[in-house]
């Protein structure tokens, strides 16, 4: 088997690319319960704070921590739906081949820097655990919330790791 047919392998596809896949979408159910619960708590907060005149404390910290939630559990969900945005008004007039060619290169530089960005997250929140980093109001940790950021970094690099492989095989996937 030549090495360009690794990605096209139901092997491959069965032992890597499904359950990352599948274990994607899984992390995605993280990112909606925190969406979720920071549309309940601002419901709550904007509902206190007209009727009672008690705000909930410390809901702008809490909202905002969960936001690294949201974006770092569903973005490498994202890229296994091909649902980012791509603008390819540019590579739309080449060569369809020079065109793999090019979308090859952007996902092997969108691996390195996303694997730069886990790898900094992790070296930042072990750095944050290490010092006691709170929040301000409520003393939230900010150690687990950059440690979201890493894994969700982590594994949106697996996602694309798999479809840097897959555009050499030619798959539709990659």
């Amino acid at each position: 088997m030549q090495q360009s047919d690794v990605g096209k392998t139901p092997i491959f596809r069965r032992a890597v690319e499904g359950p990352i896949y599948r274990f994607s979408r899984w992390v995605t159910i993280l990112s909606a319960m925190a969406a979720l619960i920071i549309m309940l708590l601002v419901t709550v907060d904007v509902l206190m704070r007209r009727f009672l005149n008690m705000p909930i404390t410390g809901s702008f910290e809490i909202s905002c921590s969960l936001l690294v939630v949201i974006v770092f559990c569903c973005v490498a969900w994202v890229m296994t739906e091909r649902g980012h945005i791509v603008v390819d008004i540019i590579t739309s007039k080449y060569p369809q081949r020079l065109g793999v060619v090019m979308s090859s290169f952007a996902l092997f530089c969108s691996m390195i820097i996303v694997g730069l960005i886990c790898w900094g997250s992790i070296r930042f929140g072990l750095e944050q655990a290490r010092v006691g980093e709170a929040s301000v109001l409520l003393r939230l940790p900010v150690a687990p919330f950059v440690f979201v950021l890493a894994f969700g970094s982590a594994l949106l690099t697996l996602v694309i790791l798999i479809q840097f492989i897959n555009s050499f095989g030619g798959s539709k996937e990659g």
